[in-house]
Formats: C-alpha cells, structure tokens, sequence
C-alpha cells in the first residue's frame, strides 16, 4: 500500500498521484473539478481539513483512500526554530508540539502577571512569519484567553472609558447577552452569531490587516468560520471567544484605530444589524461625522455632473458597483437595495482583507489573470443575485482595474414563474 502525507496540500497531492482526484470526487469533493479552486483553495487545504468542513466523516476518507491502494499517514513536518529569548512564543509553541491545553493555561497564570496586547500580536505575527500554518496559529489561539485571567470586565472597561454607543460597547454587549445564552444553557441562533461575527471580522479584523496586524484577521476568522458550523458543538470555543474579543481584540483595536476609523465603523454598524439585542445607543459625536470628499464637479468627455448627482444616478442604477484600482485597492462603491454588506471602512484599502483567509487566494488569482489578459470577465450566481468582476483597461490595452457588477433577479424571476 502507497503511503501518502495526509498534511499536504490538496493540490500539491493530486500532481503527485492523479488518480487522488477521482477518488475524492467520489466521496463528494466536488470543488476540486473547478480548475481555479483546485490551484487556489487547493493550495492551502489540506485533505483532513477540507473532509471536516464538508462534514465527511475521517474514516469514510481513509477508507475510501485504502480501497485504491492508498495509507493516509501524517509524516514529519517542518520544526519552526523559536526565539529562546522570547518566552511568550516558546509558550504558545508548546500547544504545537502537542503539550496539554490546560497545562499551557496554568503556567501562563503563574509566570505572566500583566501582559500586553501588543506583546500576543507580535507573538502571534511572528509564528506566521515563519512559517506556522495559520489552522495551527488558529488551534493555538486558544490559549491567548489565559493572558489576561484575573482582569474583571469591570476593570476593563474603566480602563478604557469608551462611550455607550461605540461598537466596542455594542459588541461587547452582544457578547454579554451571548455569555447569558451559554449561561443559561439556551440554543445560541446561527444569524445572531453570524451578525456579530460577521461585524468582527469585516470592521475590526480587516481593518487591523490594513494597518499591518494580518494575524488576528487570519486566526480569528478561521476560528469564526469553525465555530459556526457545528455551533452545538462548539460552545466552550465561543465562550474562549468572547473572552478573547472582549480582553485581547477590542483592547488592540482600541489601541490602533484613530476616532475617524471608529467614526465609520460606528456608521457601517447597521449594515449587518444587531446580534442578540434590539436596541443600541447612540454615539452623537458619531452620527455627525462626515467622510471628507470632493464636493465640485465631475469633468466627463460627454459632459460635467456634480458629485451629488453622480451618486443620485449611482444609487437610481438597478446594480451596485464596485471599482477596484490597478493596485488592488477599493475605491468606490454604489449602494441600491445592498445585496452584500459594504462597509465604508472598506474604502482605500485592498480587496484581499474584505474576503475571509479562504477566499483571498481566489480573489488575487482572478486578479492576476485580469492583469495578465488571461481574462476579462468571471461571472458567478449566487442565489438569485448574479455578480460579475470585469476587467478595466486604458485605451493603449493597461489594466485599470476591476468592476464589480452586482445584480438581484429575485423579482424578476418571480414575476415570471
């Protein structure tokens, strides 16, 4: 029986034996049929892992691999060398080399009495850096809730003085009521969650990636990601979660962002809605905050408009576009009935931190075909919405940058059923 490293990558397992392909369609990986998925997604999953996300059972896989000749085994890996000088790292890779959860916790508690938030993100960072997969830095993210043990909510908050109606305030009172649902023993709502997530991850973690804080957006996503697929199952993980928002996230976000940046955010908020509470309070100082533009006029080849004619026209258009610049970076974007959320904070930074970690391999590929000509247009559906990325160029034939064309057909199609 041909033995084969179950930690590789998926695509780099099907070029080294073909034949792995067929075999995993037949166990209903069907993705891997998509050319674009298999060199992107493929990339970075591993075969474990993409069988957990679909929920097919490990066995089924093993079983199915040993019917053609095939022993999944799980052969030495690269040893990542350690700052010996640095004990916050060496603690954080004793859980890699596979030393107790809760033995890790315990000396964490006797050795660090204060730690900052800026010392776990380094640590954190520099795991990546050298080379640590980011599903391992997402197993080891849950020790990061032991570093702060001791600090009450209470504390935590005065310390901060942020005001009632910030969205650290709003967020860490959805986790509030979050704690009374595990408390009490209750089935936490998957759209609930999801919202309160979904603010995280698109207002604060991808924010901290454009600031040059890429760490926390690509363990703290995956973890989100694992979560709300088997919340049943889950829920010691979501209240470590809690924890790690309310005392290791939201203090770094703090740190980091300027008050224009939590200005915005404040009003990107009602995109996704609240989680588990009806009701929030305002923030005045907030709610008049204006974004600086161009109040002048337009100059086109066929004519002038104002800036708010321009978007009275963008806003009346049964799409909603967004332009993307030859660097990759966001730079406007029209909003009608808001098909997907878009977050002002988005603006100005690149596309790749708007996506989850999965994603982003997908996005920057169709991107580089667009540059390269290899293509001009990639249409997706999702639902009844269709989504069309077109690529932009100059009149000498250079790459300007990408459309996207959003859709909903929803009324259409029902009013011709």
């Amino acid at each position: 029986m041909k033995q084969i490293d179950k930690n590789k990558k998926v695509a780099e397992l099907i070029s080294e034996n073909p034949e792995i392909k067929d075999i995993m369609i037949s166990l209903g990986f069907k993705d891997i049929t998509n050319p674009m998925a298999l060199q992107t997604v493929g990339k970075i999953m591993t075969l474990e892992k993409g069988a957990q996300i679909k929920g097919i059972p490990w066995e089924k896989v093993q079983a199915a691999f040993a019917e053609h000749g095939f022993e999944l085994a799980s052969k030495e890996t690269k040893t990542i060398s350690i700052d010996p000088s640095n004990d916050l790292e060496s603690y954080i890779l004793r859980l890699q080399q596979g030393e107790d959860l809760e033995s890790v916790r315990a000396d964490f508690v006797k050795a660090y009495e204060n730690v900052s938030v800026q010392e776990i993100a380094n640590a954190e960072q520099e795991l990546i850096n050298k080379g640590m997969p980011v599903p391992e830095v997402q197993r080891l993210c849950d020790v990061h809730s032991a570093l702060f043990h001791g600090k009450t909510e209470a504390e935590v908050l005065a310390d901060e003085q942020i005001p009632a109606g910030h969205p650290v305030s709003i967020m860490k009172l959805e986790n509030q009521i979050l704690k009374q649902y595990l408390d009490q023993n209750r089935e936490i709502p998957y759209v609930e969650l999801k919202k309160h997530y979904k603010k995280k991850e698109e207002l604060i973690l991808a924010q901290l990636d454009a600031l040059g804080y890429p760490g926390p957006n690509q363990v703290m996503w995956g973890v989100d990601d694992e979560i709300l697929h088997d919340i049943p199952n889950n829920r010691s993980r979501i209240e470590e979660m809690i924890f790690k928002e309310n005392q290791i996230l939201f203090p770094l976000a703090l740190e980091k962002f300027s008050k224009e940046m939590w200005y915005q955010i404040y009003q990107d908020m009602p995109i996704y809605g609240n989680a588990f509470i009806s009701e929030v309070a305002s923030w005045p100082e907030a709610e008049t905050y204006r974004r600086p533009g161009n109040d002048g006029f337009l100059h086109f080849e066929n004519g002038d408009l104002t800036v708010a004619q321009f978007e009275a026209i963008c806003k009346a258009l049964p799409v909603e576009l967004t332009f993307i610049d030859a660097n990759d970076i966001n730079r406007f974007f029209s909003i009608t009935n808001g098909v997907f959320a878009r977050p002002k904070t988005a603006l100005n930074r690149k596309v790749y931190s708007c996506h989850p970690p999965r994603v982003q391999p997908i996005v920057k590929q169709m991107l580089s075909d667009f540059k390269s000509h290899k293509r001009n247009k990639v249409e997706r559906w999702f639902k009844n919405t269709r989504i069309q990325y077109v690529a932009i160029y100059d009149q000498e034939d250079q790459y300007m940058g990408c459309l996207e064309i959003v859709q909903d057909f929803s009324e259409i199609l029902k009013n011709h059923q």
